[in-house]
């Protein structure tokens, strides 16, 4: 009687103890389903920001584009204007003489040319350069920012400036910053 009350509990406590064992496997396979679920999450975000920089990038480099475009139009009619007027250098001082290529006159005159060093004269090209670069990108988060104020959307403000989504949400987000 004894071994059979005996042989009773051992196979009751081995029982419990497979059901323990079953149900920390089970907790355990959950906390692995939902780490891996997170871990999608995560990837699928990263995904999303670097196409969004892809995006800025591209708009950026759209924006480098038509700087440059537009510098070699502004070039390109300097040349043209070049050609029109041919310089001559009268001899080792700084008088020069101006020649207009379609009515043949020449025209003498005095010209001083002030010394600088080359890195003032880059300082100020670079001053200069970037004045109205700054000037342009605060007047545009100016504009979107009255626009959101206005109740606009992130996706009709960047149809109306010709933008991105991305690029304006990235704007409010580093003007609320």
């Amino acid at each position: 009687m004894i071994t059979a009350n005996w042989s009773e509990t051992m196979i009751l406590f081995l029982l419990l103890l497979s059901l323990a064992l079953n149900a920390g496997c089970i907790y355990a396979i959950i906390l692995l389903y939902m780490r891996q679920n997170g871990m999608m999450k995560v990837e699928k975000d990263n995904k999303r920001l670097i196409k969004e920089m892809e995006e800025i990038f591209s708009g950026y480099m759209l924006e480098l584009k038509e700087e440059n475009e537009s510098f070699l139009r502004q070039l390109s009619s300097i040349q043209q204007k070049e050609k029109n007027l041919s310089v001559k250098e009268i001899d080792d001082s700084e008088d020069a003489v101006i020649k207009n290529g379609n009515s043949g006159e020449q025209i003498a005159f005095s010209v001083k040319v002030p010394s600088a060093s080359r890195s003032v004269i880059e300082k100020a090209y670079t001053a200069l350069e970037s004045e109205p670069r700054k000037q342009k990108k605060e007047a545009l988060v100016d504009t979107i920012k009255e626009l959101k104020e206005e109740g606009r959307s992130t996706e009709e403000i960047a149809k109306l400036l010709n933008k991105g989504k991305t690029e304006v949400e990235l704007m409010l987000k580093l003007q609320k910053k």
